[in-house]
């Protein structure tokens, strides 16, 4: 094997070895934590080759000392990455952490009020009767929030069961009845929002 497929073969191994890990951890942390991914590439870099060390060296110590082969220790650095990073995304969004960082940082960990909003509803058996006026074209969406599809800055609200009005209050669709129905407005065309939290009774009469 000549020098430069050697070479080649060395720089695979230490992309692997030192992105690779770190990039799953905070593609991971960013789903779940529902943050966004970092828009400055070098800063990406820094923080994937930084968490890559520290799992791979944690990793390859125990490996070593336990006489684990080194493609046992890379996919071992993997799957490590994947599980700390679905782990710490998801700590960070208890209620434990995020009052502790109000307390000793006054701010909150949560940056997206739509999915906390709809997740502690979920949690509590709730529903959230939601009005929203939209910027563009200042039609009012008055209806129930199903779900949030995209856990980012820009999410997607999903309502059912919703009547729309235009600006003059004359309904343009009602669909108050329809099961099928279902209407997507993103957080960046919101204009205004209004909510109740409706409790969920389950019990028979």
């Amino acid at each position: 094997m000549d020098e430069k497929a050697i070479e080649i073969i060395n720089n695979v191994t230490s992309f692997i070895t030192y992105f690779v890990p770190g990039y799953i951890f905070i593609s991971c942390f960013n789903f779940i934590s529902c943050k966004n991914r970092d828009s400055d590439i070098k800063y990406l870099v820094i923080k994937s080759i930084s968490i890559s060390y520290v799992i791979h060296f944690i990793v390859n110590t125990l490996g070593t000392n336990y006489g684990w082969s080194p493609i046992i220790i890379q996919i071992t650095t993997f799957a490590v990455a994947l599980i700390l990073g679905f782990v710490s995304g998801r700590v960070i969004r208890t209620n434990f952490c995020n009052n502790f960082s109000l307390k000793l940082f006054r701010r909150e960990l949560e940056t997206n009020f739509f999915v906390r909003l709809w997740e502690e509803s979920y949690k509590n058996n709730y529903v959230v009767k939601a009005i929203i006026k939209t910027t563009n074209d200042n039609i009012v969406y008055d209806g129930q929030i199903k779900r949030v599809n995209s856990y980012n800055t820009d999410p997607e609200i999903v309502l059912v069961y919703y009547t729309s009005y235009d600006n003059k209050n004359n309904i343009i669709e009602e669909q108050i009845d329809n099961d099928n129905a279902a209407t997507i407005i993103r957080y960046s065309n919101i204009k205004s929002f209004n909510y109740e939290l409706i409790e969920i009774n389950n019990n028979e009469e």
